[in-house]
């Protein structure tokens, strides 16, 4: 099995050809104090806006922490920053009443996009995959995760009435 998504390099070229590495940016503010979190987020729900952008949900101490695809750049600590700023005006269109609002934290990665934005499973040179969850990985992966075939800790499948050999990464 393949679970590497948006970190899949040349070394598995078959997978690493359909996807598109794309950055996803987070950004938490300082503490809120609990009324003024509670109406941003009255009932205290993840929500996402239906931009690339604004994932939000709100911390136990009471942050909001704030993400999505900012930019089209890769992560590293420049880029964050930048996107970060990005972040920062957005949380400030869709909230304007945190428009002065300091950003305690900043952060980066990558997801995996599939060219047609749709996750795909399958098999492919002898490896079961998911992937192309397009930033929406932790819950799909998790449920990809159940839905295959059950493959044991040595790395035999169970398939049918017999068994046969899944490699290992």
């Amino acid at each position: 099995m393949a679970a590497t998504d948006a970190y899949t390099d040349k070394a598995m070229p078959w997978f690493h050809k359909r996807l598109i590495n794309v950055g996803s940016f987070v950004i938490v503010t300082e503490p809120l104090g609990e009324e003024r979190a509670r109406q941003l987020t009255p009932n205290n729900r993840v929500a996402m806006s239906s931009k690339n952008i604004g994932h939000y949900v709100r911390t136990p101490d009471n942050r909001l922490t704030f993400g999505g695809r900012a930019r089209l750049a890769p992560s590293n600590p420049a880029s964050d920053v930048k996107s970060g700023d990005v972040l920062k005006q957005e949380l400030a269109d869709i909230f304007p009443q945190l428009s002065d609002v300091r950003i305690d934290y900043v952060w980066g990665g990558s997801v995996g996009f599939s060219y047609d934005r749709v996750p795909h499973a399958g098999k492919a040179n002898g490896l079961y995959y998911s992937m192309g969850y397009c930033g929406h990985g932790a819950q799909m992966a998790t449920y990809m995760g159940r839905a295959r075939p059950p493959v044991d800790p040595v790395g035999v499948h169970a398939t049918g009435g017999g068994r046969s050999h899944t490699p290992q990464l």
